[in-house]
């Protein structure tokens, strides 16, 4: 038996996420609304995910901020 992905509460399937795809998106974030949007709520907008699943990749807003200068 496969694994089906998981589906968000509006019926539609839950976005895959890497740490990859949240900095790029937390660049593509802050650099249209400035750093003061970035918020893990405005993030997980962003990406279509649920924000908690964004701590899978980062422990918080420090390290990914660190990791978006890295980048």
């Amino acid at each position: 038996m496969t694994q089906q992905r998981p589906r968000r509460p509006d019926g539609a399937y839950a976005a895959r996420l890497s740490a990859d795809m949240v900095v790029e998106a937390a660049l593509s974030l802050a650099t249209r609304e400035g750093g003061s949007a970035l918020t893990f709520r405005a993030l997980g907008r962003e990406l279509g995910a649920d924000p908690a699943a964004i701590y899978r990749y980062f422990s918080g807003k420090d390290d990914l901020v660190l990791a978006m200068a890295d980048r």
